[in-house]
């Protein structure tokens, strides 16, 4: 399988780098649920998976995912 979506962890942490040090970091739990809970409304309403979530599922690279 690919890499998971950000959303789909209930804690989430940004950390931002620059020239290898951390000079910032993001809690994004709440921008998560709310991922979330928009992506369960969106599910409900279609039950048969669109081939372009089974691509994603497997996708590996590290392209923005929210």
């Amino acid at each position: 399988m690919g890499f998971q979506h950000p959303f789909k962890y209930e804690y989430l942490e940004e950390f931002i780098f620059e020239n290898g040090v951390c000079i910032e970091t993001r809690d994004l739990s709440k921008e998560a649920k709310e991922q979330r809970e928009k992506q369960k409304s969106t599910e409900k309403a279609s039950k048969s998976l669109p081939p372009q979530w089974i691509d994603e599922q497997f996708d590996l690279s590290y392209r923005k995912k929210w």
